[in-house]
């Protein structure tokens, strides 16, 4: 059981997990005694803000859905609670809103959505870019500096259904591939920006890592496809993600880039690319599941009940950043804090579950997690949406070469001159440090940030708050004189 909930984890979070057994009881204790010693009602009410929003009472909803006190050493304001994406299943998707710390009234909105598929975007929230940080044993909360809130509205939610706090009363209700990914978090969006609808013309921006590489362009698709049906119209500006699984057929020979740095042999890296060839055959046969199967033995381990066959060779239980075969402590400190009675009442999600793993949702993305998202992607780049694609060059689970690898592959008007695009070095903004390097031709931007991993905002925090920073305000590296030169 203890590796069943370990490997769902995976590419949901960009991180196996280090949260055992052991720590899995104890946070659970944790949450029985503060709720003895609160009261049994001291989570409160889960609130459901759809049936207010239809019936127009949006400032009563505005008002219930501040988020409560969490007992940080400097609040944050905020909003929190439920949307109800499909009644007749009653699904419903939990979300965490921040406006801007700088300036509330007109900054654009981000949408920062976790991979998995399966894992809640808390871990974005208190890991990598939100407002407040945990202690490593998820006991404090408090004030995260560097943070993307700062300068932008952040919206977290818990998406597909099922993963997080979100829920669904149906088997019917969860999502089983993009299409249905896609339907919901339009129904989501138009909601959300009904109830804040000052906000809807500042520009929407999605992002997300991972398996949100699927996830981000597939929404960013349907939101172009129903622009002229939506019910509220959406200012919806582009994409940025990070170290994302878009196409799998063209980002699976890892070994490609674990053998050049010496963690595995050269018979291990011959095995590896034997297996991801097998993976490639089943993808062009139209088995999916097959050759999910293949490589989640072989590398993920998402739904496996053993070990990986990588971890068996290199002792790695972490594949998102090579210079450590553990998880950073603390990584998921949320798992302890979120269930407690005190940021369950915060943050209105009542005694609704939330818990340790999701198998269930990964469980249902299984034939598609070995599709391609390209159709998506490149129908947002054709259409002249704003394009930004990054990657943390110490990723195993997706490493630069193989994100490159994707982005050769993109069928645009662009093409050929991408290819022939010059890689050029990204320095901050004071000249002082090397970032990364970039590549830019038209609206197609890539990104690689130096010293990270899979989770770029945990690892180079000041360097992605600049990056997303420049993307969203169109300046260096993102000017119209910043277009690479071609060879």
């Amino acid at each position: 059981m203890k590796l069943a909930v370990a490997a769902v984890l995976l590419l949901s979070t960009g991180h196996l997990p280090v949260l055992g057994a052991a720590d899995e009881i104890r946070a659970r204790q944790d949450v029985a005694e503060d709720t003895e010693a609160s009261g049994d009602d001291a989570t409160g009410e889960a609130l459901f803000l759809t049936p207010l929003i239809e019936e127009g009472k949006l400032d009563e909803a505005k008002s219930k859905s501040k988020v409560g006190t969490l007992g940080a050493d400097k609040e944050v304001p905020g909003h929190s609670g439920y949307i109800t994406v499909n009644p007749k299943y009653n699904s419903n998707l939990f979300f965490w809103f921040v406006p801007s710390l700088s300036d509330p009234d007109n900054a654009p909105v981000i949408l920062w959505m976790q991979g998995g598929p399966g894992t809640t975007s808390m871990l974005g929230f208190f890991a990598e870019n939100g407002p407040y940080i945990l202690s490593p044993d998820g006991e404090e909360i408090r004030y995260r500096e560097i943070n993307w809130a700062s300068r932008y509205s952040m919206l977290y939610v818990d998406q597909p259904v099922g993963t997080g706090f979100s829920f669904t009363e149906d088997e019917a209700g969860y999502a089983r591939n993009q299409t249905d990914v896609g339907r919901d978090m339009l129904e989501f969006l138009q909601q959300f920006f009904t109830l804040f609808g000052e906000l809807a013309e500042n520009g929407l921006y999605l992002s997300g890592e991972s398996y949100a590489g699927k996830y981000v362009p597939t929404v960013g698709a349907t939101l172009h496809q129903n622009a002229d049906t939506m019910r509220v119209k959406i200012n919806f500006k582009g994409i940025a993600y990070g170290n994302g699984i878009t196409d799998p057929i063209n980002m699976m020979q890892l070994s490609d880039f674990i053998y050049p740095i010496g963690l595995i042999s050269r018979s291990v890296a011959e095995y590896m690319s034997s297996a991801a060839r097998e993976a490639a055959q089943h993808i062009r046969a139209g088995n999916t599941a097959a050759a999910f199967d293949v490589m989640d033995s072989l590398f993920f381990g998402i739904v496996t009940k053993e070990d990986t066959y990588f971890k068996n060779v290199t002792g790695y239980s972490y594949y998102y950043n090579y210079l450590t075969s553990t998880e950073p402590k603390g990584t998921r400190a949320y798992k302890v804090f979120l269930p407690k009675p005190r940021a369950r009442r915060a943050l209105h999600v009542g005694d609704k579950e939330f818990s340790i793993t999701r198998d269930v949702v990964a469980g249902h993305f299984y034939d598609d997690f070995m599709r391609s998202a390209v159709p998506q992607f490149t129908e947002v780049l054709e259409n002249g949406y704003k394009v930004l694609v990054y990657s943390g060059p110490l990723d195993m689970c997706v490493p630069t070469i193989m994100t490159e690898n994707f982005l050769a592959h993109v069928a645009w008007t662009h093409a050929d001159s991408w290819s022939h695009a010059v890689q050029q070095p990204w320095w901050s903004a004071d000249g002082e440090q090397l970032y990364g390097y970039k590549k830019t031709f038209k609206n197609l931007n890539y990104v690689v940030v130096r010293n990270g991993g899979h989770e770029l905002p945990l690892d180079q925090p000041e360097a992605m708050l600049e990056l997303i920073t420049a993307f969203v305000e169109d300046t260096e590296p993102f000017t119209d004189e910043s277009t690479t030169s071609v060879e």
